[in-house]
């Protein structure tokens, strides 16, 4: 590919190890939050460019092992080809240094199980993460996260 040919995966400002000045404002606290909604947005809806726009290069390709589209694709086709009734409910939002910690409950409805058998009833599953949200270049984005 020449330097002239547009990439077919976006591309997203990494961190740069520097701290921010200050710790988060209640309306960064909120930026944050509007990240971990529009990355769920992304997922469900297959967005690659969202998914991107959402998360850093070491989320991507350390944490989550999605590093790019095609990746990304397959993943969501197959999240929104086993569950059913999705909602995000998000929690407690804390400062942690200079990044923003926000806890999210994800419970969907699903006819298969936890190793992705399938079964003659549907379940109601309940899964919880903390994010941790850093900004970069004036924008929040996803750097890690944990299972609760």
């Amino acid at each position: 590919m020449s330097s002239s040919e547009p990439s077919s995966e976006p591309s997203v400002a990494e961190p740069s190890g520097e701290p921010v000045d200050g710790p988060p404002s209640a309306a960064d606290q909120q930026a944050a939050v509007d990240t971990i909604q529009r990355f769920s947005d992304a997922w469900i809806a297959g967005d690659c460019e969202g998914y991107f726009a959402t998360t850093t290069e070491a989320f991507r390709e350390e944490i989550i092992l999605i590093p790019d589209c095609e990746t990304f694709d397959a993943d969501t086709r197959a999240f929104v080809g086993l569950y059913d009734d999705y909602r995000m409910t998000i929690g407690d939002v804390e400062v942690v240094g200079s990044a923003v910690a926000v806890s999210a409950t994800e419970s969907y409805t699903s006819r298969y199980d936890e190793n992705g058998n399938e079964t003659d009833v549907v379940t109601t599953y309940e899964d919880g993460y903390e994010y941790f949200v850093v900004r970069v270049n004036g924008d929040w984005v996803i750097d890690d996260f944990f299972a609760e």
